[in-house]
Protein backbone atom coordinates (compact mmCIF):
# COMPACT_ATOMS: atom_id res chain seq x y z
CA UNK A 1 0.00 0.00 0.00
CA UNK A 2 1.69 3.26 -1.20
CA UNK A 3 1.24 6.27 1.35
CA UNK A 4 -1.12 7.92 -0.65
CA UNK A 5 -3.48 5.17 -0.15
CA UNK A 6 -2.79 5.23 3.51
CA UNK A 7 -4.03 8.95 4.16
CA UNK A 8 -7.05 8.63 1.40
CA UNK A 9 -8.41 5.71 3.71
CA UNK A 10 -7.79 7.99 6.51
CA UNK A 11 -10.52 10.64 5.27
CA UNK A 12 -13.32 8.61 6.11
CA UNK A 13 -12.71 7.63 9.77
CA UNK A 14 -12.70 11.34 10.69
CA UNK A 15 -15.49 13.67 11.37
CA UNK A 16 -16.36 16.81 8.34
CA UNK A 17 -14.87 19.67 10.24
CA UNK A 18 -11.81 19.17 12.13
CA UNK A 19 -11.42 21.63 15.06
CA UNK A 20 -8.19 23.42 15.22
CA UNK A 21 -7.92 23.06 19.01
CA UNK A 22 -8.67 19.41 18.46
CA UNK A 23 -5.60 19.00 15.91
CA UNK A 24 -3.28 17.06 18.95
CA UNK A 25 -5.65 14.79 19.31
CA UNK A 26 -6.57 13.58 15.77
CA UNK A 27 -2.86 13.81 15.23
CA UNK A 28 -1.75 11.41 18.34
CA UNK A 29 -0.20 14.63 19.47
CA UNK A 30 1.93 14.96 16.21
CA UNK A 31 0.63 18.51 15.29
CA UNK A 32 -0.57 20.92 18.01
CA UNK A 33 -3.49 24.18 17.42
CA UNK A 34 -0.34 26.39 17.66
CA UNK A 35 1.53 25.04 15.05
CA UNK A 36 -1.74 24.92 12.69
CA UNK A 37 -2.46 28.46 14.02
CA UNK A 38 1.36 29.72 12.79
CA UNK A 39 0.67 27.90 9.63
CA UNK A 40 -2.25 29.54 8.90
CA UNK A 41 -0.79 33.20 9.65
CA UNK A 42 2.22 31.98 7.01
CA UNK A 43 0.18 31.16 4.15
CA UNK A 44 0.97 27.20 4.26
CA UNK A 45 -1.59 25.90 6.47
CA UNK A 46 -4.85 24.38 5.46
CA UNK A 47 -6.19 25.56 1.96
CA UNK A 48 -10.17 25.78 3.69
CA UNK A 49 -11.01 26.64 6.77
CA UNK A 50 -14.24 27.68 8.59
CA UNK A 51 -14.40 30.25 11.00
CA UNK A 52 -17.43 29.68 13.35
CA UNK A 53 -18.07 31.91 16.30
CA UNK A 54 -14.61 32.01 17.86
CA UNK A 55 -13.43 28.62 16.42
CA UNK A 56 -11.41 27.87 13.03
CA UNK A 57 -12.48 23.85 11.67
CA UNK A 58 -10.79 22.37 8.34
CA UNK A 59 -12.80 20.61 6.47
CA UNK A 60 -11.49 16.80 6.77
CA UNK A 61 -10.15 17.02 2.85
CA UNK A 62 -7.90 20.09 4.01
CA UNK A 63 -7.03 19.27 6.78
CA UNK A 64 -5.59 15.54 5.46
CA UNK A 65 -3.81 17.45 2.47
CA UNK A 66 -2.36 19.71 5.23
CA UNK A 67 -1.40 16.79 6.95
CA UNK A 68 0.97 15.02 4.24
CA UNK A 69 2.49 18.99 2.75
CA UNK A 70 3.86 18.12 6.47
CA UNK A 71 5.16 14.77 5.67
CA UNK A 72 3.13 12.46 7.27
CA UNK A 73 2.36 9.33 6.19
CA UNK A 74 0.63 7.14 9.05
CA UNK A 75 -1.70 8.27 11.66
CA UNK A 76 -4.51 6.19 13.85
CA UNK A 77 -7.50 8.01 14.09
CA UNK A 78 -8.00 7.58 18.25
CA UNK A 79 -11.57 5.69 19.05
CA UNK A 80 -14.12 7.91 20.34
Amino acid sequence: MNDKTVLDNLVPQLPPLIARKASKWFTGGGLSPKTLANDDKLGRGPRERLVIGEQIYYPREAFVSYLESKGVRHIVVPEL
